[in-house]
């Protein structure tokens, strides 16, 4: 009896076996075979097509706060022209109270865009030490600059040139920080 299970159970493995090597089931395992592989194929292509397209937008929003740096450190310039020109001009109440405001404009705009390029700066992962410090001396300008406008309104100096003297070396730490914070993110970007 023992023996006639054995050769019932070996008789149905064979009919079994038989039946998956018909040219049936083997093109279905073929077929299965083919379309997970190219499931695989597809998922994986997807995949890097996907990441080359966050690497891209990261470069182009690396390319915005590189530009956005690059504006800034040009409203700076201009912050220091109306600096100049108040020292040249405002002897008239009237140029004065316009160069100043224009001063305090462009200092505020460029505190806000140097917060908004900081903010970025967490988003891209790019060093922002030197922002840090740039945003720090800007402020210190700004309110240098405003102690001397007090100074000059109370009649500390007997004329314009002489608080320009006083405030000759102010924008030249700033100036240089604009362009060690352009040329640090230029890097970053040709390197990431």
């Amino acid at each position: 009896m023992g023996l006639n299970i054995l050769k019932s159970l070996r008789a149905q493995f064979s009919q079994l076996f038989m039946r998956w090597l018909s040219p049936v089931y083997v093109a279905s395992w073929i077929g299965l075979t083919f379309c997970g592989v190219l499931f695989v194929a597809l998922w994986g292509l997807f995949r890097v097509t996907n990441l080359q397209d966050v690497q891209g937008m990261q470069e182009e929003e690396m390319d915005d706060a590189i530009h956005m740096a690059m504006d800034l450190e040009l409203e700076f310039k201009d912050q220091m022209q109306s600096w100049k020109n108040l020292l040249l001009r405002g002897d008239d109440p009237q140029m004065f109270q316009r160069y100043s405001s224009e001063f305090e404009k462009t200092e505020s705009s460029v505190q806000s865009g140097l917060k908004d390029l900081l903010g970025m700066g967490h988003f891209l992962n790019f060093p922002t030490e030197n922002l840090r410090q740039l945003i720090v001396e800007h402020r210190k300008i700004g309110d240098q600059f405003r102690s001397i406008l007090d100074q000059i309104s109370a009649g500390k100096f007997d004329g314009l040139q002489e608080a320009d003297r006083e405030a000759f070396s102010f924008g030249r730490l700033p100036a240089e920080r604009f362009t060690l914070l352009v040329d640090g993110m230029q890097l970053h970007a040709h390197t990431n």
